[in-house]
């Protein structure tokens, strides 16, 4: 075997690794969030989530006319129901409505209670009526036993409260056993029931009316007045708009003041369709950009602008 006794040439170092493949360090961008929060301090996060979750009321003419309506129901203990094309305006005013009649004394309320208001959800049972009507009036038995018990503690909870008309919202959802435990309820305790709901509410009735056989007569006949919960006057814009900044922006050393920028307060009331819900939505979704944006001055052209992707609600 023959060795080499080759020797490394000065140089040949510097060529190979001319040759070889150089791996140079490039900066990267820092990699970005798809969902990524807004770049907030702390206290401007914490008045963001503030305006999100406050919920506020003002009761209009509407509200006025509704409040008309239920006195003279029960006075002279008749049976009814309400519609409105947004059953959260209406929720609200019937819920304002109770809370002039109701005290409490701590975690229990004070008898009498003379209005009771209490909502259902789907499917509206009997047994989630009468639980529904129960919890509305703090008893903590509101669950407990079979729909016979229950309907009894329930009947025996009104009157020992001396309820004089009751509310259930969300009416929309009875089953037609339900609407007949509210006819026998009416008769047995001789106080009104007033049903709340949505638009749909009248159709139902309507189709109590076309369905023959006695039972849906029965129903029919035992809800014959009726109210509308109407939509805002354009006129009650500004009341409604200032009320809210006065509730919910109390504490901004500068208000919005966005009834005084011309030809606003008619685009909201536009916008909104007189419903108040809808108008308390564009009402928070402008001040959250303005915390966001705190130098941005409001005009109609870039309120339009904002709510551009936001369609119109329907109240037929």
């Amino acid at each position: 075997m023959v060795q080499s006794n080759a020797v490394p040439q000065p140089g040949n170092e510097a060529r190979q690794a001319a040759i070889e493949p150089q791996t140079i360090a490039v900066p990267q961008p820092a990699p970005v969030r798809p969902f990524a929060e807004p770049d907030r301090s702390p206290e401007v996060q914490q008045e963001v989530d503030r305006v999100r979750s406050s919920d506020t009321y003002r009761h209009v003419s509407r509200d006025v006319a509704l409040f008309s309506w239920l006195n003279s129901q029960r006075d002279s203990r008749s049976n009814g129901y309400i519609v409105g094309a947004n059953f959260a305006d209406l929720r609200k005013a019937c819920q304002f409505y109770r809370l002039q009649y109701v005290r409490r004394k701590g975690v229990l309320y004070t008898i009498p209670m003379p209005i009771a208001y209490a909502e259902v959800e789907q499917h509206g049972s009997p047994i989630d009526l009468f639980i529904a009507i129960l919890e509305s009036l703090g008893s903590p038995f509101a669950e407990i036993g079979p729909l016979k018990d229950i309907r009894s503690r329930t009947l025996g909870t009104l009157k020992s409260f001396g309820v004089k008309i009751l509310i259930v919202g969300n009416a929309d959802c009875l089953s037609y056993e339900s609407y007949n435990e509210l006819v026998r309820l009416t008769w047995k305790l001789k106080i009104p029931v007033i049903l709340a709901g949505s638009l749909y509410l009248s159709e139902i009735f309507s189709n109590f009316l076309k369905r023959r056989g006695k039972r849906y007569r029965d129903i029919y006949n035992n809800f014959l007045d009726f109210h509308e919960y109407q939509s805002f006057q354009k006129g009650e814009i500004q009341q409604l708009v200032a009320s809210w900044e006065n509730q919910v922006l109390n504490s901004w050393t500068q208000k919005l003041d966005l009834i005084s920028i011309a030809g606003v307060p008619d685009f909201l009331h536009h916008r909104c369709e007189g419903q108040a819900e809808p108008l308390y939505e564009i009402l928070r979704k402008i001040a959250v950009f303005k915390l966001d944006n705190p130098s941005y001055q409001f005009n109609k052209a870039n309120i339009e602008k904002m709510l551009s992707s936001r369609m119109i609600p329907n109240r037929s």
